[in-house]
């Protein structure tokens, strides 16, 4: 066979003609050298040859190329030769194809010819369908194999016109059935083997308005076949955006090349057109692979958000194809949602989600590719709804996912693409809705069946949750340990997003009625068919925190768009009315013998078998929360420098007036906290002057005192403007103005607004003088409203549950509002023994509830030994922060920083006591996760003020005392370090206090003895248990105070068991009944019966004669 240097020499000899110019025909040129004997048709004869003379080279370069393949992409085709080649395409392309075609199917361009005489030639109009058949089939055999032989060349010079020509052959209507089908196939075959970047501008460029529309349907019908092709989609979009201008400087091949956003959406309305030969589920399907991949950024960040737009608006954007349960939210939505949240379906069973690991639903590959395809596909191009409908069911899962990352040791893109996703979903898409969905399940870890965990790369992955029920009440101190950081994030959350000023305040009022309504006692007459739900007492703590956080983050929001806040507190003030209204019908009807009063009788003696501490509780959650707070919102309001009342403002604040007025003028003695009273007076005022209209008479005549309360006012204001003073005596002279004020009981307090304002600035000021004046203050303010002050606000300030109060600064507050308890539970201990009336304006319970709730804070910290996880760190920044300093001043000093202030050396003794005395103080704190020692001792001295006098102890229940005693014996058995010895000594004060009070008990007798109890509560083991840990403690125990107190105490108890036994106090008389010893030792009373002796003994008693006690043997 012929070499290919030697077919190309021959192809050479056969155009020589053609390059000589002359008047000849071409045609007329080149036929000298083919024989022209065996036929007239010349023509034919002529493009057969030029036909043949391709097929030989072709098959040649195949050969050579099998044999010794080529160094360069070329081959062995110079210039010359390349000249040829082109030369015999020309010749059978615009003399073979051309002038067989329809009118409107021949391109109207094509590249210059290299033959001179075929440039300015117009085809003649003679079709020779065999001779186009012919050449057609050399082609496609050509173009079989698209890298081999002559193929690349056909491509570059001639395709468009055998493209062309197989589609005459193909479609045209004057073609026979045979023909049609035969290069039917031919045509497809062709435009098949075309690579995707040569066949869209051929088959675009082939679709012209002239095109006959038998060509036209075809040519659009492959067209659309293209994207399906690998690197289809890519291709296509690129062939749009090249027919639009490029910005300049825009070009980066990191990102890929730079796509306009009109070729985009072009782009998305091609590819998101279903072909006319495929149905969209086969389409579809075939294309999503590309689309993924597009969108995974393997081909350029460019590509990837062209296929964020293609899928989010062209394919999700559309009803038919987008919504749930069709093929493209089946293709592009639901494997994002299985991979960041799986279903219950592939969690039970064995499907795809689940990896090799047994253990894991979702690998960490998977579930990282998820989550940064669902971020591409909505930051991309932000679409709002699209950002609802997606991210709308991923919340929860992401918020998880979020909290999980900022918990853990992971890369940083863990915790990013959760945040931009939340982010994105509550700037674009989320409403109130979402964000309260959110807020009450901050919480949320994942579902029961799955949680996340550490991934194989280091990163996270999807678990099987393995969790036993004795695991859940530790899962509960964990989740407790880590909301502060979730209400942050949350918070962070809504600041970030931009939420809507409107979007605020309607989340603000949702949670407020979340927190506050549901635990009010509503109109009893209200039937109900199912019983209420019992109240989650965390969600009860993350709602009230979120409500203050709002409150203290968005104030200047909240107060610019009062409207729902001020609605809020007319629903509670309205709530609280109609409570009032079904109380007072209730005792009018059991003031009515009638039938239907029975019921009502049945009722009230079933609630009169409640337990004390549940009427309690029941009536402390109805005026003691609701109403000072809602009070206290309002007021809040009403006091902003901004606000100014609208429209609507007033008349909602007309409708609440009447109510107001109500509760200012109160009866004595009703359950409502001081306080309201106060609050509501001042309120009434300040709502009639704004509305400019009468203030609602006061039956009390309190008008009166109407002048005094606008200088109250003042001076109010400028006690709260020197708070901030950076003057210690001015800030230390306005808490003594307010403290003047809460004594006088000035109707200008806020007492709850008041006091959480000084817990929060005065009461932690560094300077004694300031906080010393703090909680003289705080004492007052609890005057007003113990049970809001002390029994509530002081008491979880103390207790300090979510450890808002770390480090140093915190320390020191909570003992000064241990202290500020201590002084409260004196006063109610005073005012209970003497009958002082400080408290008396207090409702019924109000002692009792003030004292149980001072004494159980005070029982929390006393015994919590572990759980301070945020203190601990506090201290360990701090330790290392002084460490740093020390080691930055020792570098400065070139060695031991010396004590430039300390005024005379040290002996060794001094300095021995003074290491001691640092050892012992560094131990009080440093003490792990448990409370600081301080703390607990001070909670020890409040509960033992609270049990050393019999009338504060006969208000708290036994299993109280009992685990106050529990905790002091505790504590002096098991802390026997010296650096517990300030907690051993107020642990056996406890003790010491208690047995006083059951002595003092014994003594007085009477109704005391009854309201106690003999034993107060413990049990004959527990009082063995007491006098044996105590006398232990006399003897071993290394402080010798501790064993002094110690040695009372047993002397104190032993005194009482003595004159218990023998059921006489310390006077002499007979201990219950005041019965004078007789002559006998009341022994006839011993008897068991009463025989009147003691008749005969007052007689002689009244005759004078002295009893006296004879000695006989």
């Amino acid at each position: 066979m012929p070499s290919l240097r030697e077919e190309l020499d021959a192809a050479r000899k056969f155009l020589a003609p053609a390059w000589k110019r002359g008047n000849d025909d071409v045609v007329v040129q080149l036929s000298s050298g083919v024989d022209t004997s065996s036929t007239s048709n010349t023509h034919g004869l002529v493009l057969r040859a030029a036909l043949n003379h391709l097929l030989q080279i072709h098959e040649a370069d195949i050969i050579q190329q099998i044999q010794a393949p080529p160094a360069n992409a070329d081959g062995d085709y110079d210039e010359d030769s390349r000249q040829t080649l082109y030369g015999l395409l020309d010749l059978v392309a615009i003399r073979g194809i051309l002038p067989s075609l329809s009118p409107g199917v021949a391109a109207k361009h094509r590249p210059r010819s290299m033959i001179p005489s075929l440039r300015d030639v117009t085809p003649s109009s003679d079709k020779d369908p065999e001779l186009l058949c012919a050449i057609v089939d050399g082609m496609s055999k050509m173009l079989e194999n698209p890298g081999a032989g002559l193929a690349p060349l056909i491509r570059e010079r001639a395709l468009i016109d055998v493209v062309a020509g197989a589609g005459e052959l193909a479609f045209a209507p004057d073609s026979g059935h045979d023909v049609h089908v035969k290069y039917g196939d031919i045509f497809v075959a062709i435009i098949n083997k075309t690579p995707v970047s040569s066949a869209l501008p051929l088959l675009t460029y082939l679709m012209q308005p002239t095109t006959p529309p038998w060509l036209k349907s075809q040519l659009s019908k492959q067209l659309s076949l293209v994207p399906l092709r690998p690197h289809g989609v890519r291709h296509t979009i690129e062939f749009i955006a090249s027919s639009y201008p490029q910005p300049a400087g825009t070009q980066d091949r990191a990102k890929g090349p730079s796509l306009p956003l009109e070729a985009l959406v072009q782009a998305s309305k091609l590819l998101s057109s279903v072909p006319s030969s495929m149905d969209a589920e086969s389409y579809f399907t075939a294309l999503a692979p590309q689309l993924l991949t597009m969108l995974d950024g393997v081909e350029g960040q460019e590509l990837a958000k062209a296929a964020a737009l293609i899928i989010g608006s062209g394919i999700l954007g559309k009803k038919a194809l987008g919504a749930p349960g069709a093929i493209g939210w089946r293709l592009f939505a639901e494997p994002i949602f299985f991979s960041i949240n799986p279903p219950k379906v592939s969690v039970e069973g064995s499907g795809s989600f689940v990896s090799n690991d047994t253990h894991a639903f979702v690998a960490e590959p998977e579930l990282r590719r998820a989550v940064s395809r669902l971020v591409t596909l909505l930051t991309s191009r932000p679409n709002p709804g699209l950002s609802k409908r997606l991210l709308g069911r991923l919340m929860l899962p992401l918020w998880a996912l979020l909290d999980y990352a900022k918990c853990h040791p992971v890369d940083r893109v863990w915790r990013d693409i959760p945040w931009q996703l939340l982010e994105t979903f509550f700037r674009l898409g989320a409403g109130v809705e979402q964000l309260e969905t959110l807020a009450l399940s901050l919480l949320w870890d994942g579902p029961p069946a799955w949680t996340f965990a550490p991934g194989s790369d280091g990163g996270i992955e999807i678990r099987r949750r393995e969790r036993s029920s004795e695991d859940d009440a530790f899962n509960v101190i964990a989740q407790m340990n880590s909301l502060e950081q979730k209400l942050a994030m949350y918070q962070e959350l809504l600041i970030a997003s931009g939420v809507e000023d409107q979007d605020i305040g309607d989340l603000f009022v949702k949670l407020t009625r979340r927190w506050l309504v549901p635990r009010s006692s509503m109109a009893e007459h209200v039937p109900k068919l199912e019983a209420a739900m019992e109240e989650d007492p965390f969600q009860s703590l993350i709602t009230a925190k979120l409500v203050m956080g709002i409150l203290e983050k968005f104030r200047d929001k909240l107060a610019a768009q009062p409207d729902n806040m001020i609605e809020l507190v007319k629903q509670l003030l309205y709530e609280w009315t109609e409570s009032e209204k079904a109380r007072k019908k209730r005792v009018e009807d059991l003031q009515r013998p009638t039938y239907a009063g029975l019921r009502n009788i049945v009722q009230q003696q079933q609630k009169g078998d409640m337990i004390p501490e549940q009427q309690a509780a029941s009536a402390d959650i109805d005026s003691s929360e609701i109403l000072p707070v809602a009070l206290s919102l309002l007021n809040t309001l009403l006091s902003a420098p901004n606000f100014h009342p609208t429209a609507q403002t007033s008349s909602t604040l007309s409708i609440i007036l009447p109510t107001l007025s109500n509760l200012r003028d109160h009866e004595p003695g009703s359950e409502l906290p001081p306080s309201v009273s106060v609050t509501a007076a001042n309120l009434t005022t300040r709502i009639s002057t704004l509305l400019n209209v009468p203030v609602p008479s006061d039956p009390s005549n309190r008008t009166a005192v109407a002048a005094p309360t606008a200088d109250d006012q003042k001076a109010l204001q400028a006690a709260l403007a020197d708070l901030t003073s950076p003057t210690a005596p001015l800030r230390a002279s306005a808490l003594s103005t307010i403290a003047s004020l809460a004594s006088s009981h000035s109707r200008v307090i806020d007492v709850p607004q008041l006091t959480l304002l000084l817990l929060r600035t005065s009461l932690p000021d560094a300077d004694e003088y300031v906080h010393l004046h703090a909680i003289k203050t705080l004492a007052a303010l609890a005057s007003l409203d113990p049970q809001l002050v002390a029994g509530q606000l002081l008491a979880n300030a103390f207790v300090d549950a979510d450890e808002t109060a770390v480090g140093e600064g915190g320390l020191d507050a909570r003992l000064r509002i241990g202290e500020v308890l201590g002084r409260v539970a004196a006063d109610v201990q005073e005012s209970l023994v003497h009958g002082r009336n400080r408290y008396q304006s207090s409702p019924p319970d109000a002692s009792r509830t003030v004292i149980r709730k001072i004494a159980s804070a005070a029982v929390r910290v006393s015994s919590r030994r572990g759980q301070r996880v945020q203190d601990q760190r506090a201290r360990q920044r701090t330790a290392r922060l002084e460490e740093r300093r020390r080691r930055d001043a020792e570098k400065a000093w070139g060695g031991e920083v010396p004590s430039i202030l300390g005024e005379e050396e040290q002996g060794e003794e001094d300095e021995r006591d003074a290491a001691l005395l640092a050892s012992v103080v560094s131990g009080w704190s440093d003490t792990g996760l448990e409370e600081d020692v301080r703390l607990r001792a001070l909670a020890l001295s409040v509960f033992t003020t609270v049990v050393q006098e019999p009338a504060t102890l006969a208000l708290l229940p036994p299993e109280d005392v009992a685990a106050g005693i529990d905790i002091a014996v505790g504590s002096l058995a098991l802390e026997t370090e010296e650096r517990h010895a300030v907690l051993r000594r107020a642990a056996v004060l406890v003790v010491w206090g208690f047995v006083k009070a059951v002595d003092k008990v014994h003594e007085e007798g009477g109704s005391k003895g009854a309201m106690v109890g003999e034993g107060a509560g413990l049990s004959p083991t527990k009082w063995e248990e007491v006098e044996r840990v105590v006398g232990w403690v006399r003897d071993q125990d290394g402080d010798a105070v501790v064993k002094g107190h110690a040695g009372e105490v047993l002397e104190a108890l032993q005194t009482w068991r003595v004159k218990k036994a023998l059921g006489v106090r310390g006077d002499g008389s007979l201990a219950g009944q005041g019965i004078q010893l007789t002559g006998d030792l009341g022994l006839s009373e011993l008897r068991g019966l009463s025989i009147g002796v003691n008749a005969q003994d007052e007689s002689r008693q009244s005759h004078g004669k002295k009893l006296v006690v004879e000695e006989t043997e």
